[in-house]
């Protein structure tokens, strides 16, 4: 707890402008949810910040060519994260929106990932597991963060894997939330 309150104060001691890099400004609001949801507090002023800077973000990329959904994806990552996932859909939809790779439903995109623990989780709460979906580990992404996060990603969808090798990784990384992602998947199969 005192370096999450020491890492909360050097960051809130930066004044967050909105012609920041998005992928600066989604961290640092991935950040701030995590906090508030670590302290048990609201998260609405945090969301409503998110919208301003979307705003800002859209703004500044205008009819240009669309860059990677990066502060879509750092702020879905949190929502999912500490169980808000209504609002993480949001941020979903809108980083699809305009993500030039992502084609149809068939290839891979920077969510889905997200999206499948979203639906295990719908499916877990809302009723019986559907026996015709396939248990293998989805087709391998790679994220714009470093190789231990894309490892723990692929690691998290893989219902195969080991939970020493996994509680291992999230040891080094200190991801501890993905540990109970995987958790949660493996009980839902």
């Amino acid at each position: 707890n005192a370096l999450l309150e020491k890492h909360m104060a050097e960051l809130l001691a930066i004044p967050a402008h909105h012609n920041f890099p998005s992928h600066i400004l989604g961290r640092l609001i991935a950040a701030r949810l995590l906090y508030a949801h670590a302290n048990q507090e609201p998260i609405d002023r945090i969301l409503t910040d998110a919208t301003r800077f979307h705003v800002a973000i859209m703004t500044a990329r205008g009819n240009s060519t669309p860059s990677f959904p990066d502060f879509e994806l750092a702020v879905c990552e949190a929502l999912v994260l500490i169980n808000h996932h209504e609002e993480a859909v949001e941020y979903i939809k809108k980083g699809k929106s305009f993500y030039t790779g992502f084609r149809g439903t068939a290839p891979k995109h920077p969510f889905s990932f997200w999206e499948g623990v979203i639906n295990d989780n719908r499916i877990h709460h809302n009723g019986p597991t559907d026996l015709s979906r396939k248990n293998t580990m989805a087709t391998a992404y790679t994220y714009p963060q470093n190789k231990r996060y894309n490892h723990l990603l692929l690691l998290c969808q893989n219902p195969r894997v080991r939970p020493a090798q996994l509680a291992s990784l999230v040891k080094e990384t200190g991801f501890i939330r993905f540990q109970h992602l995987y958790t949660r998947k493996v009980e839902n199969s």
